[in-house]
């Protein structure tokens, strides 16, 4: 990963001398207080304007796409934020993190794209630092960090760190569709985007759908490099999508796929059949349990912090197959079930929803039985019934958190005491309660949208993709998320998107014709890696679990006990539930031992 940093010394008189680093010269710049170091695309000055960027910006605007064209995009990002201030971000779409310091004003501008594709963090100490990686605060860093002890009930709540957390104390993480400013020794962090949830009533399906598909051609375009492009292709709707669509602008593509010798893990006989209906040159790998071995400790020390998602490996192995096959950037599926209604949680959820807006004496009528033998509530038929009722009476969003496994075990059970004592166990969901309620008028499935493009998208599935990209040395671009698509997907009406319990009800009818029937009915599948299925039979894949989870005692993090449970649970025939819990406190151990 190329290096991105900066420094805004708190000072304006300082000059800088211990953050200049001989080797980054011409990559970096340096005038009165403010350093900035950027491997690939090197800071320039224009006029008053020092401006650093990382990722790939690209102009919505017609008149600031002409200028980038003439002048550079360094060049018309200064004269798009003289003109507008912060406004210019609206005209943008793509992944970045753009920094422009104020010479004269001697303060400094620092944003992220709306999706949160880019990622910043940034330190408040002796200035302000910042990097695309906490790993490079480090480096620059003159004193060691500590852990965030809320980190760690966070990463197993959520088997990630969302933002603006970070794992180490002092180290905040910019969220998506936000900027900040920073002069004199003050930040102020401001939100410059929400979503406007504004459904179309008047369009027809047919109208919609056409325009659904110039949106998506025109993301793709936007997200073309120079070099040679191809793309993911599990065979599920979005990367078919995407593969299908790259495919009318590149002829015979480059996609790529991951298979694994496990029964309702492979996927590649729908990747094989896409491959075949848009003509693209296909590629395959299967990954196996040697290959988890190998790979697993470089993977969990790759991310600037314990990070949980198992599908990182086959994500890793599938750019690592591009990478070698000669591809530059890769196009990624990623976003279309968080703006297309594809999650199975949403029908779940308006399940619930529905039932709570049944008249009363249909409630009356079902909970009549188990007020008056409350015995029913342990009986096995009727106590899923009973299940329901409490379910349904909890509010969204805390109800689809009712499985995670902190709701089902104690955290006293689980956590070290002094840790517990540090922490808000409630900070996890009221979090998410923050992010479902955000948008000001907005449906349920809109909120549960919202709340996934945060939880789902900005804080896992990019960095996950991301980073493992990074790791095999190939970039990734995510045509979904795409301002002018995210901003359709909104207007789609909610009852279009999940009609009845049909999930991607409009999203399906508008690619009729377009994607291959086989996989417009196919069920939903993923990208999850058989790790489950292989530790049953693997002993090699079982020792490095165990023992890795065995070395956790001596963090002081977790209750001994609640560790060897949770080996023998798994051990006596429990690996499809504590097979997630086995593998995210595995990768946590892994980390920290990189990490040392």
């Amino acid at each position: 990963m190329s290096v991105f940093f900066g420094h805004i010394a708190s000072n304006e008189n300082d000059t800088l001398t211990s953050y200049t680093p001989s080797d980054w010269e011409g990559v970096s710049a340096q005038q009165k207080s403010c350093l900035l170091i950027n491997q690939k695309h090197p800071p320039k000055k224009i006029g008053s304007y020092l401006i650093s960027y990382n990722g790939e910006p690209v102009w919505l605007d017609s008149e600031l796409c002409q200028l980038k064209k003439q002048l550079g995009l360094i060049e018309s990002l200064a004269q798009a934020y003289k003109k507008s201030g912060a406004k210019f971000l609206n005209k943008l779409t793509g992944g970045f993190v753009i920094v422009i310091h104020d010479l004269e004003n001697n303060k400094t501008f620092i944003a992220v794209d709306k999706m949160g594709i880019g990622r910043l963090t940034y330190q408040q100490k002796n200035g302000l630092s910042f990097s695309n990686s906490i790993k490079t605060l480090q480096q620059f860093s003159e004193s060691s960090l500590n852990i965030n002890q809320q980190a760690i009930y966070n990463y197993v709540y959520f088997h990630m760190i969302p933002s603006p957390d970070s794992f180490f104390d002092g180290i905040q993480k910019l969220e998506p569709a936000h900027f900040i400013e920073y002069s004199k020794g003050e930040l102020t962090k401001t939100k410059y985007w929400e979503p406007t949830f504004l459904e179309e009533t008047q369009s027809s399906t047919k109208q919609l759908s056409k325009k659904l598909h110039g949106h998506l051609k025109n993301a793709v375009r936007r997200s073309l490099s120079d070099g040679t492009t191809g793309a993911f292709l599990s065979g599920g709707l979005d990367s078919s999508t995407i593969s299908g669509t790259l495919a009318s602008f590149r002829s015979s593509p480059d996609t790529f796929t991951i298979g694994f010798n496990a029964e309702d893990y492979d996927e590649t006989p729908y990747a094989r059949l896409a491959s075949r209906h848009f003509h693209t040159k296909h590629h395959e790998y299967f990954v196996t349990p040697n290959d988890v071995l190998d790979s697993v400790p470089k993977i969990a020390a790759a991310y600037d912090e314990p990070f949980g998602n198992s599908s990182a490996i086959p994500t890793y192995f599938c750019a690592k197959l591009a990478k070698e096959n000669g591809c530059e950037t890769l196009l990624a599926g990623d976003g279309g079930d968080e703006l297309f209604a594809g999650n199975e949680r949403y029908a779940k959820q308006k399940l619930f929803e529905t039932y709570n807006k049944a008249p009363a004496f249909i409630h009356k009528g079902i909970n009549a039985p188990y007020n008056a033998i409350p015995s029913l509530k342990n009986k096995r038929f009727f106590s899923k019934g009973y299940s329901f009722l409490q379910q349904a009476a909890t509010p969204l969003p805390h109800r689809m958190e009712n499985y995670n496994f902190l709701h089902q075990i104690a955290p006293e059970t689980i956590f070290d005491k002094k840790l517990l004592d540090a922490i808000d166990t409630n900070k996890p969901i009221n979090h998410l309660s923050d992010y479902y309620h955000a948008p000001e008028q907005a449906s349920s499935l809109n909120r549960m949208h919202y709340m996934d493009w945060k939880r789902t998208l900005a804080d896992n599935d990019l960095r996950k993709v991301s980073h493992m990209c990074e790791l095999a040395g190939i970039d990734v671009r995510y045509p979904f998320l795409d301002s002018e698509l995210v901003d359709f997907s909104c207007s789609i009406p909610s009852n279009m998107k999940l009609k009845g319990f049909k999930l991607r009800h409009f999203y399906k009818q508008a690619m009729k014709g377009f994607l291959p029937n086989e996989i417009l009915t196919k069920s939903k599948h993923g990208f999850g890696l058989p790790f489950g299925v292989w530790m049953k039979t693997n002993k090699d894949l079982q020792a490095l679990a165990y023992d890795n989870i065995s070395a956790l005692k001596n963090r002081g993090f977790f209750n001994p006990e609640f560790l060897d449970d949770a080996i023998n649970q798994h051990k006596s025939g429990h690996a499809s539930y504590y097979g997630e819990l086995v593998w995210i406190l595995m990768m946590l151990e892994l980390w920290l031992q990189a990490n040392s």
